[in-house]
């Protein structure tokens, strides 16, 4: 068998790799030991006494619940109104709130409100003109208006000491009335500080000055109102007469505040483990529990489904349908199915599990008894638990858009349904199951990558997320039979009302498999460290450059980058590392179905390695690529593509280029293309005029995008000669596609005695060869900045480029460039970034640039 080449090394554990576990792995801490401190407080309570609780809720109640919700949303438009005003870049009404609602929807449920609310945010703004430095101001200031609100409303409840420090934690002081003093005073220091305080700060790049005092007024009235009518929606919920608004609000507070510090998505289990410790009594546990399970239906769970709905109809509108302008609410919508779905078959295995550890109805289990064999009930009820675990761990591959994980979801979702008949008749639960299954039916067509199952590593958030919901379930089984004494025998008591015995098998079934899996993973290969491509990767590249359609296949050849082969061997995507940017250059080489895989596979490398995946240079066709991983889109200019069978010298667009050439021709210049085979003779001669090129443009070779002067790779083509009196004057290597296909060049160089017009001559003659040679087109390359629209409303990336493209002709010769290309009268086709967006971007467009000038100070030479 032959050996592969080895395309990676292993690295030992980063920094970096601790940073990316470290927050992950708190949350899971926290969560941990609120989920204990919950066991707990819960060991006297039955789990029936939570099922009455949850019956027992007035509907009035949670209709009131509900319109303190939307009051609250609202009022959350206000946050942005604000910040808006303040960066000075008003928005009509009804886009802030749909800005609004849908951010702050989606980031109260998934928590991390700067990568989920905040990206979104970024996206829906950026398409109405604000720029990622106005995103920056936007986000701080709405962060000190949620601070204003809750400070004030916090201070002003512990000052009147309605609520007292928990006895638990045995600190010095009975009373938060100092904690409340200190908060006030922090707010009374923000307003003195925009009162008197006009000069702007800097920080960390961003220009930051303190808002007039009306708006910081308006900052503490929006978000007070928006604490006091959150506090409101639970407090509503809770049994009447047992404890005031302000003391329920002080706790409430508190809770807020320690799910926002635990990350924990929606401070799950937190929230509820404060207001536990803190308001028992007066409250049983149960209460609190059943009344904050309605609270998160009514303010997390609901929104979270409208905003959802909300995107997904403004996508059905038809109002952002053009690909190539990449609106970022198609960006956003793309990237939200295969999430939701992944989401959803979580909850489904979620459901599995809590199920299988909780009693099932006795007057089915009864009935269940007369028709079906014992053994079939014990099998389904085992089986239900196991596939619930699978499930979880099916949902990172329904993330990842894997046709195989799809497939499975549906079979074992299809499983569950059964099994959850049979193990107790829970219709409930197969309904779930089944319009899960359904809405995964219908999105079939998003999950279209090949990939084998699991071949992609699971994210630290998703680990947590699993390992969470699987301990949850063991605790939910402990809570619901917690009357029951332990004894061996459980584990062997097979009988039709034997449910913790059930429940107890069911929970090592399930752990017995997440542990094997752990233990394969961890089995897996270690983490790798990409290497430039060698000798026999490039040998293996060559055969499927050579067959592309695309001329600039044969930028692998330059031997800087690295290769990424798909796995049959028909294609490869060529990528170059700066910083954290993992670049690929242009789209991958290949059929479109291995380059959207192998697309998909340096995304997920990148993911690995906590890098940046960008994509330099791609195309119209490819762009839903990228939409689908949820990156961003920037056009970088126009590239140039002359349609040879209609290529000529005559009509009066091509006059000047006419006169040039029938000039050069009269003088006794002469053109020819010398075959690879005679190129090694001539180094020497290219090399004096390369050289000379250079130190005339007071300029360096570049690399990655561009080409230089390497003799190994100069012989590898055949090039394209003017002569002069017998003397080389110019030269260009000569790329080539696939035969008929497209032609062009990479490294011009011409020399001191040359004529003016000798390159318009070189490429005037090189067309005329390739449309005897029967070639379909001629590439340009890519005219940067050009095409890119300027309008009052368009995003800051367009205005800058317009701005460079307009007034930067001393640096790069924008212009000129493109004219020089315009003689041939070019078809012009846009070329995009993707990349992540927001505050990254800047970096990204760094890292790029000194890959492709070689450093940073090659950068800001010409």
């Amino acid at each position: 068998m032959d050996e592969q080449p080895i395309l990676f090394r292993q690295s030992g554990f980063s920094r970096t790799n601790i940073a990316r576990y470290a927050g992950p792995l708190l949350s899971a801490v926290l969560l941990g030991l609120s989920l204990w401190i919950l066991h707990k407080e819960l060991r006297s309570f039955h789990y029936v006494d939570l099922v009455r609780e949850l019956q027992s809720l007035h509907s009035g109640r949670i209709l009131t619940a509900l319109g303190l919700t939307a009051l609250n949303y609202f009022v959350l438009t206000g946050y942005d109104v604000l910040a808006l005003h303040y960066v000075k870049h008003p928005l009509p009404y009804r886009r802030v709130a749909f800005v609004s609602f849908t951010s702050y929807a989606v980031s109260n449920t998934l928590g991390f409100p700067i990568l989920t609310g905040g990206s979104l945010r970024y996206r829906l703004y950026s398409r109405w003109g604000v720029s990622a430095l106005d995103m920056a101001k936007i986000i701080a200031f709405s962060s000190a208006t949620f601070w204003l609100g809750f400070l004030t409303l916090a201070g002003s409840i512990y000052v009147a000491d309605t609520i007292g420090t928990p006895a638990f934690l045995h600190l010095p002081i009975t009373t938060l009335r100092p904690l409340g003093f200190l908060f006030l005073l922090l707010v009374a220091g923000y307003l003195t500080i925009t009162t008197v305080f006009r000069r702007k700060l800097t920080f960390r790049g961003v220009e930051l000055s303190a808002p007039p005092v009306y708006l910081a007024g308006l900052q503490i009235l929006i978000s007070l109102t928006d604490w006091l009518l959150v506090t409101a929606a639970a407090y509503v919920l809770l049994p009447q007469g047992y404890i005031s608004y302000p003391a329920f609000a002080g706790a409430f507070l508190l809770g807020q505040i320690a799910g926002l510090v635990s990350h924990v998505p929606g401070g799950l289990g937190v929230l509820e483990t404060v207001l536990v410790l803190l308001l028992t009594p007066p409250f049983t546990a149960p209460q609190l529990l059943g009344t904050l399970l309605v609270f998160r239906a009514v303010y997390y769970v609901l929104p979270l489904c409208l905003a959802v709905t909300a995107l997904v109809s403004y996508e059905a509108s038809g109002l952002q349908v053009n690909w190539t302008r990449a609106a970022p609410i198609q960006d956003f919508v793309t990237s939200l199915v295969p999430t939701v779905m992944a989401g959803l078959v979580f909850l489904a295995g979620t459901v599995l599990l809590f199920s299988g550890a909780t009693p099932a109805v006795g007057s089915r289990l009864a009935w269940l008894d007369k028709v079906l064999p014992l053994a079939v009930v014990e099998l389904s009820h085992l089986l239900a638990s196991m596939i619930g675990v699978m499930l979880l761990l099916l949902a990172r591959a329904l993330q990842l858009r894997l046709k195989v994980g799809l497939n499975l979801a549906l079979a074992l979702l299809a499983g569950g349904i059964l099994f959850s008949l049979l193990k107790g008749f829970d219709y409930e639960e197969a309904l779930i199951l089944g319009a899960v299954a359904g809405a995964l039916w219908l999105s079939r067509s998003q999950f279209y990558r090949p990939a084998a199952l699991f071949s992609e590593r699971f994210t630290p958030g998703w680990t947590v997320a699993v390992l969470a919901v699987v301990t949850g379930s063991v605790l939910l089984g402990l809570l619901a039979f917690r009357h029951v004494e332990y004894a061996d025998s459980l584990w062997w008591r097979f009988q039709p009302h034997a449910d913790v015995s059930r429940s107890m098998r069911a929970a090592v079934g399930g752990g017995v498999l997440l542990a094997a899996f752990g233990i394969a993973r961890l089995l897996s290969a270690a983490k790798i460290v990409p290497q430039v491509a060698d000798d026999a990767e490039l040998e293996r590249a060559a055969p499927i450059a050579a067959a592309s359609p695309r001329a600039d296949a044969n930028l692998v050849f330059l031997g800087d980058k690295m290769l990424l082969f798909d796995e049959s061997g028909k294609g490869f995507l060529m990528y170059g590392v700066e910083g954290r940017s993992w670049v690929s250059m242009g789209d991958a080489i290949g059929p479109p179905e291995v380059q959207r895989e192998l697309a998909w596979q340096f995304y997920e490398l990148c993911e690995r390695q906590a890098a940046w995946p960008v994509f330099y240079q791609v195309s119209p066709a490819t762009l839903p690529f990228y939409l689908d991983m949820g990156l961003s889109m920037f056009k970088l200019g126009e590239e140039a593509r002359v349609i040879l069978p209609d290529f000529s010298l005559e009509g009066s667009q091509r006059k000047g280029l006419r006169y040039a050439w029938r000039k050069m021709t009269k003088d006794g210049i002469t053109f020819e293309v010398a075959p690879r085979e005679n190129v090694p003779g001539m180094l020497p001669v290219l090399r004096q005029i390369s050289d000379g090129w250079l130190a005339r443009k007071h300029t360096a070779e570049k690399r990655f995008s561009l080409g230089r002067f390497d003799e190994a790779y100069l012989r590898r083509f055949p090039v394209a000669l003017v002569r002069g009196g017998g003397e080389i004057l110019a030269f260009a290597n000569v790329w080539t596609g696939a035969p008929g296909a497209e032609l062009s060049v990479d490294l011009m160089r011409y020399g001191e005695r040359a004529p003016s017009g000798v390159m318009e001559y070189l490429f005037a003659e090189l067309m005329l060869w390739g449309r005897e040679k029967q070639y379909q087109a001629f590439n340009l390359g890519m005219a940067p900045l050009s095409g890119i629209e300027v309008r009052e409303h368009a995003p800051m990336w367009n205005r800058l480029s317009g701005a460079i493209f307009s007034h930067g002709e001393h640096f790069y010769g924008f212009q000129g460039l493109r004219h020089f290309k315009e003689q041939f009268d070019p078809m012009w086709e846009p070329k995009y970034l993707a990349s992540p967006g927001g505050l990254v971007l800047p970096r990204v467009l760094v890292n790029v640039s000194s890959l492709i000038a070689g450093s940073l100070k090659g950068v800001v030479s010409r």
